[in-house]
């Protein structure tokens, strides 16, 4: 993980929290994607890829990122970027690999997020503020990590949520 990032003018620095507790996670949604993620393990430590149904969550929809780790997650690309989160950046990344925003506010975070996810095989919470559009947001992110029949990770979700800390517009 990167111990070098740039948050001179955010309120408090990015933090890393792999294998959450559920107790430690602020929003409901995500405290319960991540029940439906540990019911979902079955031959392998971490659930199979054919395991994410977005029936399972509809609601959450908007708010989900899956991302395909390249090169054993020297990059990742975004296979699918939802609407919410497509409304407030402004941009649809899917199918954009995520070193070509390495650049922007927060790049570094979600980069070193990815690669603790591939390397511990494990939940990740993170928490970390970001300028999105001109705004200051805080945010709570669950990355839950899915495996290939190999039990190799080939897809990482990522929950996303404003968490409340966020000034009003």
């Amino acid at each position: 993980m990167s111990s070098e990032y740039a948050y001179d003018d955010l309120p408090a620095p990015p933090r890393f929290q792999p294998s959450p507790a559920r107790s430690a996670i602020g929003n409901e949604r995500l405290r319960w994607l991540l029940d439906l993620w540990n019911s979902k393990i079955a031959t392998f430590d971490i659930p199979h890829f054919t395991a994410i149904q977005p029936a399972d969550f509809t609601y959450l929809l908007g708010h989900i990122a899956i991302i395909e780790p390249l090169h054993g997650g020297e990059d990742f690309l975004y296979r699918l970027f939802g609407i919410h989160l497509t409304t407030l950046y402004g941009t649809d990344y899917t199918g954009i690999r995520a070193s070509t925003l390495i650049n922007l506010h927060g790049g570094m975070v979600v980069m070193d997020s990815y690669r603790l996810v591939v390397n511990t095989r494990e939940a990740l919470l993170t928490r970390h503020w970001s300028h999105v559009n001109g705004r200051l947001m805080c945010w709570e992110r669950l990355l839950l990590p899915y495996c290939n029949d190999e039990g190799g990770i080939n897809r990482i979700l990522v929950a996303s949520l404003p968490d409340g800390k966020s000034p009003k517009p």
